[in-house]
């Protein structure tokens, strides 16, 4: 849908809109329109670089980072001295997976994927059917913008909020993050090949030195402490090249197609709801994805210019045929919908959050939860949630109504099902205007 409305940037006189112009071109560029963010904005960082640091993500990464390194390194030195220029050129490359590794995790670390300002309003007319509201951050979601409840920011561009950096991947450190990916599997490939080469030089010491030419093989001594320090640093090394290998392969991906993981959920919503549409009879148009560039330049918009992102995280390049507001719009309407569907329950047994609390539940309730960094919150008896989505063990919703506080103020998150029950819809609309 075409936008009719009129901006006024920087106090200009009236002009259309420009991201609805259609002059052939399969993809129009973003339009010059001011992103209303502070002067200093990428200097706005959050927490310092030490507070992020401390807390158990960043603990556990730069452990292996350290420990794998040091290991490999050390070993590196007798496997495959560097006094020949094989040797030195190996291990320069090994050095070099080991500081791109820290560089990159240090940036996405630090950098973020950037703040939306506070109180963030648009220089334009009739933002209200356009944008979504953050009751949180007191103004406007600018387009691909998302609330991060742990960083407690609105976020440019957010991918998602990374346990191990301790911060959101979006919009300024996407390609860091990505770039830390990279080296860091790799770079433990090339720990597991060091290490186990090491290892199996080092039990095969005797046979080499009796059997071998002199001078023919590596000189590898494993004392019974570096032999189990190895095949500790071999099994994690191994371990973090799988996982990291696979997601990295699902940001290559999201990449590849221009969308971040919480496009991909929007926009697998928007074809769902579009498909049970068609089912029933009724004419739906397609929802057509704004940001997909095409893969070179979705690409391109990523991991060019070494990881600094390209434009000002508000305004977009998108296709011909869409606006900058037509996933905003989208996800209005997926809001919309959902409230719909949303389900009352009241609370039947306290329960006081968290995830190890969770034993007292039941062991099925403890070992089923959620795979996800969403609070486990605590629930009162006779406190009435608004609850959006399930498993079988566990709901997930915001508290309705408590202090005369607005419900989107109020705490959300996952609780046991077992401790509610649903409220029919009569109890339901009695409660609700007695709380009117």
């Amino acid at each position: 849908m075409a936008l009719t409305k009129r901006v006024k940037p920087n106090g200009a006189g009236d002009h259309v809109d420009e991201s609805t112009k259609n002059d052939g071109d399969p993809i129009i560029p973003a339009p010059s329109w001011d992103a209303m963010l502070v002067k200093d904005w990428k200097s706005d960082v959050g927490k310092t670089i030490f507070r992020r640091i401390f807390h158990w993500g960043p603990f556990v990464a730069l452990f292996l980072i350290f420990y794998i390194g040091f290991v490999a390194a050390t070993l590196a030195l007798s496997w495959w001295p560097i006094n020949s220029v094989g040797g030195f050129i190996h291990f320069s490359i090994f050095l070099f997976w080991n500081y791109s590794t820290l560089n990159n995790f240090l940036k996405a670390a630090f950098m973020g994927g950037g703040y939306l300002t506070k109180e963030w309003i648009p220089d334009l007319t009739d933002v209200d059917d356009h944008l979504q509201y953050c009751n949180q951050c007191k103004g406007y979601k600018a387009p691909r913008a998302h609330h991060c409840s742990k960083c407690q920011r609105c976020v440019l561009k957010m991918d998602h909020h990374c346990p191990w950096i301790n911060n959101c991947v979006g919009h300024r450190n996407h390609a860091h993050f990505v770039f830390f990916l990279a080296s860091a599997s790799t770079g433990c490939f090339h720990a597991c090949l060091i290490i186990a080469a090491s290892i199996y030089h080092g039990l095969n010491l005797v046979w080499y030195t009796r059997y071998a030419e002199k001078d023919s093989y590596p000189v590898v001594r494993l004392t019974i402490t570096w032999f189990l320090m190895s095949v500790l640093a071999v099994a994690l090394a191994a371990g973090v090249a799988i996982a990291v290998g696979i997601l990295l392969f699902i940001q290559l991906k999201g990449i590849y197609k221009g969308k971040t993981a919480l496009e991909e959920y929007i926009v697998s919503k928007a074809d769902h709801w579009r498909e049970e549409r068609s089912e029933e009879g009724e004419e739906v148009t397609p929802f057509i994805f704004p940001y997909d560039m095409g893969w070179k330049n979705n690409l391109k918009e990523i991991l060019s210019g070494w990881g600094d992102a390209r434009g000002n995280g508000v305004w977009w390049p998108v296709k011909n045929g869409t606006n900058q507001f037509t996933l905003s719009e989208e996800q209005l309407r997926q809001k919309a919908s959902k409230r719909e569907r949303a389900r009352t329950v009241v609370i039947t047994e306290n329960y006081l959050g968290g995830w190890w609390r969770a034993v007292y539940v039941g062991p099925r309730a403890f070992f089923c939860q959620p795979i996800s960094e969403e609070a486990r919150v605590k629930v009162e008896i006779g406190d009435r949630w608004m609850v959006t989505r399930g498993m079988k063990y566990w709901l997930y919703g915001r508290r309705i109504g408590r202090n005369g506080q607005d419900i989107d103020m109020q705490p959300k998150g996952w609780f046991p099902r077992r401790y509610a029950v649903v409220m029919n819809d009569s109890d339901d609309e009695t409660s609700t205007s007695k709380s009117e």
